[in-house]
C-alpha cells in the first residue's frame, strides 16, 4: 500500500522549477522583472551558450546583508505583507519564487549592496549549498546564472538551437524594454551587443532604437473613466507576415489577450492583405483591483475585471490613430496641390475601407510554367449520358467530362454524367502545384536579380535551423556580410513578387498536422496558384484539369479543402419543378 509523504526539498524545488523556468527567456524575464521592481534605471544582459550562461547588472536598490539569503527562498518576497496586497499589485512580481527555481536548476551567484551601503554581499549556490561572504561592488544586483539545466537533463534536451534561444531572450528583452521605455536596456549575446535602448524620452524613441519601422509607427492614445490606453501602431501600408511584432501590457505586465488583439487588428480589416498582420504595441492601466495576474505561473495570462467598453476603447484608439495618419498623409498631398487647409473629420465618420481586388489585366503567364502537357481530347462528353447511380468522390468519371467553361474567372464547369461539376481553380492548381514541389519534380530559377531580407533575431534562427529544407524546396538564401540575407534561388513555379513574403511565412508560421515539409510546400503552391479572378482560357483550363487528375489525391487542395464538387441533375430538376 502506498503512503503519502512529503517530498525532499530539492525535489519539489526543482518541480516548482519547471512550472516558472520553462526556457533561458523564463529566466532573463524573472529576473529582469526583479530588476525593475527594484527601480533600475539601467539594465545590462550578457548572453552565452544559448542561454545557459546569463549575466544580468542593474543599478537598482540592492539588497540588504540580512535580506539577501531570503531572497533565495520559496515564497519569501518584499511586495506583498498582507492579504490585501494581492489585490493592489503594482510590482512585477510578488511570489517570491523565480530565484528559488532558477537556483534549483542551475549555479547562481548574486552580488549585490544597497545604495546606502558601504559593503555588499555575494551569495553562491551551487549543490554544495550556499555560500555567503562580504565583498565589494557597485550599487545595485548583479546575478549570474551558471549551467542552466546541469541537474535536469530531460529540460536540458528539449532545449532549442542556441540561436532560436538567443532569439527568444532577445525577444524578451525587447517586450520589457517597450513596457519600459525610459529605462535603459543592453543585450549583449556571445560578446556581440544586439540592442541597446540607452534610456529613452518614450515609447516612440525606443521603438527607433529598436525597430527599423520604429519611425513609420503612429501613437495610439484614447481613456475613459477607467482605463487609459497608449501605444503605437502600424499605418495600413506597413504589415508583416506574422504577429511577432505585437506588443500587449496591462500595467505594464507583458501579457497574452487574444480579446485585446481582435479588437486591435478589426481595425485593418480591408485596409491590410488577408493573412498579414499589424504593428501594435499597446498599454492599458486600469485599477489594480480589477486585474488578477496570479492565474499562471509566468505570469503571460491574465484576468479582468473591467466594463464592457474596453474592447470598443481600443478599437476607438487604434482606429483614431490609423485614421489621422491617413488624413495627414492626405492633408499634405492637397496642401501641396491645392494650398488649402485641411480639416480632420470627427472620429464617428471613420469607416474602415473594403477591399478592393483588381483581376483585370492580371498577368497569368507566371503562373504555369511553359510545359508538355497531355491532350485534353478526352474530356470530350459522349453524345448520350448513361444512366449510373452516384458516383464515389475519389471515383470520378474523368473521361466522360466535358469541359464547358469558367464562372465567374473562379470555378471550371463541367458537364458530368450525373450533373453539373464545379472545381475551384485555385485549389486545384494548389494540388498541382504542392505535388510539382515534390524533391524529384522539382524546378528551381536563379533570380536575375537578388531579394534582401531583413529578419530579426528570431527569424534568422528559424532560418538557420531550416536551411536545408529551404535548400530542398527550391530556395538558395546566403547572409551577407552585414547580418542581410540574399535570396538567390526560388522555386520556378513561384513568382518573383511572391518570393519575399513566402519566406516570411514559412519562418514565422506554425505547425499543423501535417510535417515540417508537407506544410512548407502547401504554404508555397498557395502563393503560387492560380487565384481567383483570373481568367483562363479554355486551353489553360484544360491543361489544369489534365494535370490535376493525374494528381494521387486530385479531389482536395494540401490544405484539405475540396477542389470541386457535384450538382446533381436531380438538383437541378427540383430547382426547376422537373
Amino acid at each position: 500500500m502506498r503512503t503519502i509523504q512529503r517530498l525532499p526539498l530539492p525535489l519539489s524545488n526543482q518541480i516548482a522549477a519547471g512550472e516558472v523556468i520553462e526556457r533561458p527567456a523564463s529566466v532573463v524575464k524573472e529576473l529582469l522583472e526583479n530588476s525593475l521592481d527594484a527601480d533600475a534605471r539601467s539594465i545590462r544582459i550578457e548572453v552565452r551558450d544559448g542561454g545557459k550562461n546569463i549575466r544580468i547588472t542593474d543599478d537598482g536598490t540592492g539588497i540588504s546583508p540580512e535580506d539577501a539569503p531570503l531572497a533565495f527562498e520559496r515564497f519569501a518576497t518584499s511586495k506583498l505583507k498582507s492579504f490585501d496586497d494581492l489585490y493592489q499589485l503594482e510590482t512585477m512580481g510578488f511570489r517570491g519564487e523565480a530565484l528559488a527555481s532558477i537556483a534549483a536548476v542551475a549555479r547562481v551567484d548574486l552580488t549585490t549592496r544597497r545604495r546606502e551601503s558601504e559593503e555588499g554581499t555575494k551569495i553562491r549556490i551551487d549543490e554544495g549549498g550556499m555560500k555567503i561572504s562580504p565583498c565589494g561592488c557597485p550599487e545595485g544586483t548583479t546575478i549570474f546564472v551558471q549551467d542552466l539545466f546541469y541537474g535536469t537533463p530531460a529540460r536540458l534536451k528539449f532545449l532549442k538551437s542556441p540561436a532560436t534561444e538567443n532569439a527568444n531572450i532577445q525577444d524578451t528583452v525587447i517586450a520589457l524594454a517597450l513596457a519600459n521605455p525610459t529605462v535603459g536596456f543592453s543585450l549583449t549575446v556571445q560578446d556581440r551587443e544586439v540592442l541597446n535602448t540607452f534610456g529613452c524620452r518614450n515609447l516612440k524613441d525606443a521603438a527607433c532604437a529598436l525597430f527599423n519601422e520604429g519611425k513609420k509607427l503612429v501613437f495610439v492614445e484614447a481613456s475613459d473613466d477607467l482605463i487609459r490606453i497608449e501605444g503605437l501602431c502600424s499605418p495600413p501600408d506597413l504589415f508583416r507576415a506574422d504577429r511577432q511584432k505585437q506588443w500587449f501590457f496591462i500595467n505594464g505586465r507583458w501579457i497574452r489577450h487574444p480579446a485585446i488583439q481582435k479588437a486591435a487588428e478589426s481595425c485593418y480589416l480591408g485596409q491590410i492583405p488577408s493573412n498579414r498582420f499589424p504593428f501594435l504595441i499597446l498599454s492599458l492601466r486600469l485599477d489594480p483591483e480589477r486585474l488578477d495576474v496570479n492565474v499562471h505561473p509566468n505570469k503571460r495570462e491574465v484576468r479582468m475585471n473591467t466594463p464592457q467598453g474596453l474592447f470598443s476603447l481600443v478599437k476607438e484608439a487604434v482606429a483614431q490613430a490609423i485614421y489621422s495618419k491617413k488624413l495627414l498623409d492626405g492633408a499634405e498631398i492637397r496642401l501641396e496641390a491645392e494650398e488649402k487647409k485641411f480639416e480632420r473629420p470627427p472620429l464617428s465618420d471613420w469607416r474602415p475601407e473594403r477591399k478592393k481586388e483588381i483581376f483585370e489585366n492580371f498577368s497569368t503567364s507566371e503562373r504555369l510554367p511553359e510545359r508538355k502537357f497531355e491532350s485534353f481530347e478526352s474530356f470530350s462528353a459522349p453524345d448520350r449520358l448513361p444512366e449510373r447511380k452516384n458516383e464515389k468522390a475519389e471515383n470520378l468519371p474523368w473521361e466522360e467530362m466535358k469541359l464547358l467553361g469558367q464562372l465567374h474567372k473562379t470555378y471550371l464547369l463541367l458537364e458530368h454524367p450525373l450533373g453539373l461539376y464545379l472545381i475551384d481553380q485555385h485549389n486545384s492548381h494548389e494540388r498541382v502545384i504542392f505535388e510539382d514541389l515534390a524533391p524529384a519534380a522539382l524546378e528551381r530559377q536563379e533570380l536575375l536579380l537578388p531579394i534582401f531580407l531583413r529578419l530579426d533575431a528570431l527569424q534568422m534562427a528559424r532560418l538557420e535551423e531550416e536551411k536545408d529544407l529551404f535548400f530542398d524546396l527550391g530556395f538558395e538564401i546566403e547572409k551577407s556580410e552585414n547580418l542581410e540575407y540574399l535570396v538567390r534561388c526560388a522555386p520556378a513555379i513561384l513568382p518573383y513578387s511572391e518570393i519575399e513574403g513566402t519566406i516570411f511565412e514559412l519562418i514565422g508560421g506554425e505547425g499543423g498536422g501535417m510535417g515540417q515539409e508537407e506544410r512548407w510546400r502547401a504554404q508555397i503552391a498557395c502563393k503560387a496558384a492560380i487565384k481567383a479572378g483570373e481568367t483562363l482560357s479554355m486551353e489553360r483550363m484544360g491543361q489544369l484539369l489534365a494535370r490535376l487528375k493525374n494528381c494521387p489525391q486530385p479531389l482536395t487542395c494540401p490544405h484539405g479543402r475540396p477542389t470541386g464538387f457535384l450538382l446533381s441533375l436531380g438538383e437541378l430538376h427540383r430547382r426547376v419543378l422537373r
